[in-house]
């Protein structure tokens, strides 16, 4: 692999995971899974804290801002992306 393959795929990663992490963030302590999940069963003091508005605000919050940074990513890329070839420059910089 050349090292514009390797840089393409990793912030093609970098971007995937900060997507889907925000969003599971975001959704996660809103679901029956943040009731119900392994930590409580095996600290059942945690539950009180972990069930608190604050809790899974600051968790959701914690998710808007890898959503935010992962738009912020995609963005950059496609006006790179868009950049390069209005300049008509070849290279990785096409999409797939």
């Amino acid at each position: 692999m050349e090292e514009d393959e390797i840089s393409r795929l990793g912030r093609t990663l970098l971007i995937g995971y900060l997507l889907e992490t925000g969003l599971v963030l975001v959704i996660a302590p809103w679901s029956v899974l943040w009731d119900r999940n392994l930590f409580l069963e095996v600290w059942p003091a945690l539950a009180g804290v972990v069930q608190l508005g604050a809790v899974r605000g600051l968790v959701t919050g914690v998710g808007l801002s890898c959503l935010g940074a992962g738009l912020w990513e995609l963005l950059s890329w496609f006006l790179t992306v868009s950049q390069r070839r209005a300049l008509g420059t070849p290279g990785f910089w096409h999409l797939w």
